[in-house]
């Protein structure tokens, strides 16, 4: 079996971040799909009869959101263990069933007895990991280029929040509105197309960076392994591979080997080990740490945006800044992705995470300040800061685990992240209660623990390159 083509792989990487924009993280538009479910009345019978909205609704939506943000983590484990056991093909035709499914749950629109907008959520919450995972493996379609296909992977997860802010739009801008079961089962045309390419154009198996690690040409009449087993890819066989692809392959190859960054200091430091001595590494507990103090951060702005503006700015610019975050969330993932990729591909692991460390506390910082510029200054931080986070630990995984346990080790990175999140919903609680309104406590807290976690982080990454001798002593220490 000869490498899939350069054009190939390319189509490939194209699809899947096209579908991770439609369906990986769309429960994270909650910014923009909100004000449509109070807009069309969802859980409208909590408030008086007289009041549009209210906190009961407020706070049931919320949790509604919780719920799901929750899910979407602790799926990840049993989603990386599927993966790991029957490759990315069928693990993502099974995440387009389960969207479809979530999709169709929520266009019933009825919340008694089965609360279907709730249970659609959460399908939808379980489908986009499912879709989402199986596409990290094509960042060793060009090895040379892993850090920056994978930030375009992940940022398309951050940018799937753009479905719900098209909604938003046009429900708007459409005359009496668009019913939500009209849009959400419409929408399910996505998982149909994600089956077809799966069936057609997508690999079986993951690809391996060690299966491009043959520096020179193939043997005679051998091609390049890129999967697990000997899979078809549509048809392409040796005859239809052409000499200037196996020449392309081999070009990647060189470049990969030679260099272009694999001095990263986590690179293969715990590759070769079971997921059972991975997951007990200092390597893995520190980078779990770090993703659940860091996505608990981030979801809870992302719920609580507009009413955290209203706390901190006046009734109009509160609104207007509101009204942008759902824009500038998607359009942060999409500008991001030269950032991100320059940082993992060209700087490595303990240089983006001192960046990451510097940015978490001044979004965390500008956050609490009663002040215009500032909060437009935050939301701008954080809408890079988010795709910088989530892309960091996915290549953090890939690079210090490998790809062979990669869905496990993710996965329960992601568990234990969902589990810490479940702390929103008290939090939530106690500033509609005994803080009356103030987020400046929970904020606080955000921040510190935003600090310590990705120093601890940086710490771990600069002593471990330090005996590995990927570090000089001169380098920076985490501050």
């Amino acid at each position: 079996m000869t490498v899939a083509s350069r054009a190939l792989r390319l189509v490939q990487i194209a699809f899947a971040v096209l579908f991770c924009v439609a369906c990986a993280g769309v429960v994270f538009g909650f910014a923009a799909l909100k004000p449509v479910l109070v807009r069309h009345g969802v859980y409208r019978e909590l408030c008086d009869a007289d009041a549009p909205s209210c906190d009961a609704q407020d706070l049931r939506l919320n949790y509604m959101f919780t719920l799901a943000a929750t899910t979407t983590n602790v799926a990840a484990l049993p989603v990386g263990m599927i993966l790991d056991r029957i490759g990315p093909r069928w693990t993502s035709i099974l995440g387009a069933l389960v969207f479809a499914a979530g999709n169709i749950a929520f266009g019933l629109g009825q919340e008694t007895p089965v609360d279907t907008y709730r249970l659609g959520f959460i399908l939808l919450a379980i489908g986009g990991p499912l879709v989402f995972l199986p596409s990290f493996h094509l960042s060793n379609a060009f090895p040379e280029h892993s850090g920056l296909i994978m930030s375009f992977i992940t940022g398309a997860f951050d940018v799937s929040s753009v479905p719900y802010l098209f909604y938003l739009w046009l429900d708007s801008g459409i005359s009496g509105g668009l019913p939500i079961r009209t849009f959400f089962w419409a929408y399910t045309i996505i998982p149909v197309l994600i089956i077809v390419e799966q069936l057609t154009l997508a690999p079986a198996w993951s690809y391996r960076v060690e299966e491009f690690a043959h520096v020179g040409p193939p043997p005679p009449d051998e091609g390049i392994l890129v999967t697990h087993e000997v899979v078809s890819y549509s048809d392409v066989d040796d005859s239809e591979s052409s000499v200037a692809d196996e020449e392309a392959a081999v070009d990647d190859i060189k470049h990969a080997v030679e260099g272009h960054g694999l001095a990263d200091p986590v690179r293969g430091i715990m590759v070769g080990h079971t997921a059972r001595q991975q997951m007990a590494s200092r390597w893995f507990i520190a980078a779990a740490i770090f993703l659940c103090i860091h996505a608990a951060r981030i979801n809870y702005y992302i719920q609580t945006v507009h009413t955290q503006l209203a706390w901190y700015l006046d009734v109009q610019p509160a609104q207007a800044l509101g009204e942008a975050f759902a824009v500038l969330l998607p359009v942060g993932g999409v500008f991001s992705v030269p950032l991100v990729g320059y940082l993992l591909d060209a700087q490595g692991s303990y240089v983006t995470t001192i960046v990451m460390l510097w940015s978490g506390l001044a979004y965390g910082i500008l956050g609490l300040l009663h002040n215009v510029a500032a909060q437009w200054t935050n939301v701008a931080i954080f809408v890079v800061f988010r795709p910088l986070m989530y892309t960091f630990v996915n290549d953090f995984c890939a690079k210090a685990f490998g790809f062979e346990t990669f869905g496990t080790v993710l996965g329960f990175a992601g568990l234990l992240s969902g589990v810490f999140g479940l702390v929103l919903r008290s939090l939530d609680l106690a500033v509609a209660g005994p803080l009356r309104g103030d987020y400046s406590p929970v904020n606080l807290g955000g921040i510190f623990a935003g600090l310590a976690s990705s120093a601890a982080l940086a710490w771990v990454i600069w002593r471990g390159a330090l005996r590995t001798g990927r570090v000089r002593l001169e380098d920076p220490l985490p501050s």
